[in-house]
């Protein structure tokens, strides 16, 4: 299931926008804009275990740092969130490989995949797996931007395979 998920997105990758063309990623930047630039953010963190039963759910604080790797084309994100659960707390971590499409001067959606693990406080247990995400950053004219992504993960956790859905909200800075 998450190789059709990651075909699946590797797939829209020549898609830049529905609205029009996008600007290539090779394009210098507008003046006062860095085109290519480390984010820090902080977000509030939802999830999900639709297949699960009682389809248990979480919420909490996350945090995330990325990193352009590759001049416009790629970057690196490290994410870690608390969430809190029904049936006790998970804390994830993430490792992503994102692709940026900077359609407008203030919008950048990006697309990205990478590992995962989750440390299951209750049982105190480390869960792996692998996660896809889609999302976007909206920037105000300064360092200040507005973070929104939907994930789709696979954990491999408690001796079973969990399916989860993650939805998060933030705010990020430009470094």
């Amino acid at each position: 299931m998450l190789r059709i998920l990651v075909v699946a997105l590797a797939s829209l990758l020549p898609l830049t926008t529905v609205a029009g063309p996008a600007t290539p990623v090779h394009a210098p930047a507008e003046p006062g804009h860095e085109a290519h630039h480390a984010v820090l953010g902080a977000k509030l963190v939802g999830l999900s275990l639709p297949g699960e039963e009682d389809a248990p759910m979480f919420v909490g604080p996350g945090v995330l740092f990325e990193y352009p790797v590759l001049h416009g084309a790629l970057t690196v994100e490290a994410a870690a969130a608390y969430l809190f659960g029904e049936h006790g707390d998970e804390v994830p971590v993430d490792v992503l490989l994102k692709v940026p499409f900077h359609v407008a001067p203030a919008l950048e959606l990006f697309v990205g995949a990478g590992p995962l693990a989750a440390w299951s406080v209750e049982h105190d247990e480390i869960g792996w797996g692998g996660l896809a995400s889609l999302g976007g950053y909206w920037w105000t004219e300064g360092a200040l931007g507005l973070l929104l992504e939907a994930d789709y993960e696979v954990l491999r956790s408690h001796g079973h395979t969990l399916h989860g859905v993650e939805a998060a909200a933030g705010v990020v800075f430009r470094l």
